[in-house]
């Protein structure tokens, strides 16, 4: 099997069977469909145990956390290409037929990490088809390039990816001390380094934005993701930074930066700051209310001054003082994860 759909499910609601229905049609001798319904409805229960059929699992799982669910649903699945789609997403017929038959095509050659398309992103009022530029070129410095080009949401994380690249990744940031809501951006970061991107030529996927459209909204999801993580609301507006650093970092010093020249290295980290750091900027009227936003006020005034003469090791040192203030066994635990990363890279 070279193509799996893995639909891992918690909703119970007519637009999630009408997904899952729709993701079930495309099951076939070459694209692989696993539904990991974690959702604890009897009702949704005894529905989805009718639908299964040849090449479509359905699986009936105890209530469990996303990611707990996601990686379940991964190892319950068998092709060389991993395709993840929530409850609010989708995708067209074709675009998926496609992604199929271009996975058997390129599955012998390592030089490909993921397969896309283009995307329809749905938002209240309108809809956009979006493509990523350049990510098909075999030049790792245009492949970021034209991933950080597009300023909107993080569509390109809902493409075919190699199994053995997705979790490389996996065991990378899932070894992160802190779950924060900028991390998708890394997974799609690290696909990027490891190989390039073979466009469809089509659509493919579509992407409902509702949740995360509006500021406010996607504001206070962000910092509902900070609170699971431990951490006071107010590293909400310094999160743009953080993300800055993170991602220079993994460029730099992970493995999955490694593999490129010094010279590409840099290249792409400088672009990977220099678009965090505007985001960063133009993030500065979100406020927080907390024991630390005057903390978090003063460091976001003090950084916006700094660009472009940061050094990883300064921007650590500030990050790990803020975390220090909420729990010195958290900032230890930040510290030790990138000081890790950077000690891998010297070795």
């Amino acid at each position: 099997m070279r193509l799996s759909i893995i639909v891992p499910s918690n909703r119970d609601s007519l637009g999630a069977y009408a997904r899952i229905m729709q993701a079930c049609s495309w099951a076939s001798d070459t694209i692989e469909v696993v539904v990991r319904d974690n959702s604890g409805s009897p009702q949704k229960r005894a529905v989805l145990e009718r639908i299964q059929q040849p090449n479509c699992r359905i699986i009936i799982a105890e209530p469990c956390d996303a990611n707990t669910n996601f990686q379940e649903g991964l190892r319950a699945s068998t092709g060389e290409f991993v395709v993840f789609l929530g409850d609010d997403d989708g995708g067209l017929d074709r675009g998926i037929a496609a992604i199929g038959r271009v996975a058997a095509q390129v599955a012998g050659d390592p030089s490909v990490a993921g397969i896309t398309g283009a995307y329809v992103l749905e938002q209240t009022d309108t809809s956009y088809v979006v493509s990523y530029p350049k990510v098909d070129s075999n030049a790792v410095v245009d492949r970021v390039a034209g991933y950080l080009g597009y300023q909107g949401p993080n569509l390109i994380f809902y493409s075919a990816i190699r199994r053995s690249i997705l979790t490389d990744t996996w065991d990378f940031l899932f070894s992160h001390p802190f779950a924060l809501s900028f991390h998708d951006h890394f997974f799609s970061l690290t696909y990027l380094l490891s190989g390039r991107f073979v466009h469809v030529g089509r659509v493919a996927f579509i992407y409902d934005n509702a949740n995360w459209e509006t500021v406010d909204v996607g504001v206070g999801r962000d910092i509902k993701l900070y609170a699971a993580a431990g951490l006071d609301p107010a590293i909400r507006q310094l999160q743009w930074m953080l993300c800055g650093f993170e991602g220079a970092s993994i460029i730099l010093q992970s493995r999955f930066g490694l593999r490129h020249s010094l010279a590409e290295r840099q290249a792409m980290a400088n672009r990977w700051f220099e678009v965090m750091f505007r985001r960063f900027v133009g993030d500065a009227n979100t406020r927080t209310d907390s024991r630390l936003t005057a903390e978090a006020t003063a460091l976001h005034e003090k950084w916006r001054q700094g660009f472009p003469n940061f050094k990883l090791e300064s921007l650590l040192a500030d990050i790990c003082d803020f975390i220090r203030r909420t729990s010195p066994e958290k900032a230890e635990a930040y510290h030790d994860f990138w000081t890790g990363v950077a000690a891998s890279a010297a070795s």
